[in-house]
């Protein structure tokens, strides 16, 4: 009786670590369609504009490709790392600036729970000194002994100060290694 108690339980919590994948992947499909259709902008890509146009924004803020006044490009990477490892973050930005550039992101959780598969937060601060290019944000990931599929969590940029930048958010990949 109770090896299969065990084994009923397995059973559900299999099927239920599955539906909750696939509900997270129905979200984030569902929210970077819309997000795609509205801004026309790259989700998950973080690349710059390389087409030459400019923005109405740019266009109304005297920016654009022949100026020097136009403020630097920030653009970032969607990690992936095996449990217990580091997830690195690595912020660039097109060009240095003269003043500090800040930005404040925050992480959700897709599939990846956060204080169980990796350690997020609500507001970090990440500063380029004027010069500078390029910064690391670091996430500590955990790791467990339970097979299971590879799992997903979101840095938002929440807040963004002397750059500019196309894309909001960057997907990370927790890799299973049991």
């Amino acid at each position: 009786m109770h090896f299969l108690l065990k084994h009923t339980i397995m059973i559900i919590l299999r099927k239920l670590t599955l539906s909750v994948y696939a509900i997270g992947l129905l979200c984030l499909t569902f929210q970077a369609c819309n997000e795609e259709n509205e801004e026309n902008a790259p989700i998950i890509s973080a690349a710059s504009r390389t087409d030459g146009n400019t923005t109405d924004e740019e266009d109304e803020n005297g920016g654009g490709s022949g100026d020097n006044t136009e403020i630097p490009k920030l653009t970032f990477n969607s990690p992936e790392t095996v449990e217990g490892d580091v997830m690195k973050f690595e912020f660039e930005l097109s060009k240095s600036s003269e003043n500090e550039v800040t930005l404040i992101a925050s992480t959700d959780n897709i599939v990846a729970q956060n204080g169980l598969d990796y350690t997020g937060f609500a507001s970090k601060v990440i500063k380029f000194l004027p010069g500078s290019t390029s910064a690391t944000l670091e996430v500590i990931t955990r790791e467990d002994n339970v097979k299971e599929i590879d799992e997903k969590f979101r840095l938002n940029i929440e807040q963004l100060e002397g750059a500019s930048s196309e894309v909001k958010f960057s997907i990370a990949t927790i890799l299973d290694n049991d």
